[in-house]
């Protein structure tokens, strides 16, 4: 988050430019994740150490994931659910 001020947990402003909405910014915990997805830490840890799991970063060494980037998965899940892993309906 180089040249960005932080403004407080899920709220910065890119230095010289405009505020980043809560929204766009707010991120989740993998406790966060455990609620709303209801996949346990341990289920998560080994997701990610597979791949193809929701797009995360670290904070030291905390996991965070993007709401956005959870709900996009989410879709897509849906969407394969959906489909079917061939893609076909």
């Amino acid at each position: 988050m180089s040249g960005e001020v932080l403004l407080g947990f899920g709220r910065r402003r890119p230095a010289g430019g405009k505020m980043i909405d809560d929204e766009q910014a707010e991120v989740l915990t993998t406790r966060d994740l455990e609620k709303m997805l209801k996949v346990p830490r341990k289920t998560q840890m080994d997701l990610r150490a597979r791949g193809g799991f929701i797009p995360h970063f670290f904070v030291g060494h905390k996991v965070f994931y993007r709401k956005e980037a959870v709900l996009q998965w989410i879709r897509e899940q849906e969407s394969t659910a959906t489909r079917g892993p061939d893609g076909r309906s």
